[in-house]
């Protein structure tokens, strides 16, 4: 199902930019190392889901859609 695929994939594209935008918080806060360490390894672990099921759907990855706003 196309459609259930590419719903999912936007929902992993969500969660990328939330856990992108918690990871410069906590650096940009000072947060403890092993905390910012932790959330990294979260990010690294979905950014791979998402390569992959990307690759298994015959999907196109959308790097574009990935991206955070850069905030003043």
């Amino acid at each position: 199902n196309t459609y259930g695929a590419l719903q999912y994939q936007r929902s992993l594209e969500r969660t990328i930019r939330k856990q992108k935008q918690d990871v410069a918080l906590l650096e940009a806060a000072g947060a403890d190392k092993d905390i910012i360490t932790a959330a990294k390894c979260r990010l690294r672990l979905t950014n791979k889901t998402y390569t992959e099921f990307s690759r298994e759907m015959g999907l196109r990855q959308q790097r574009e859609r990935l991206r955070i706003a850069k905030t003043a």
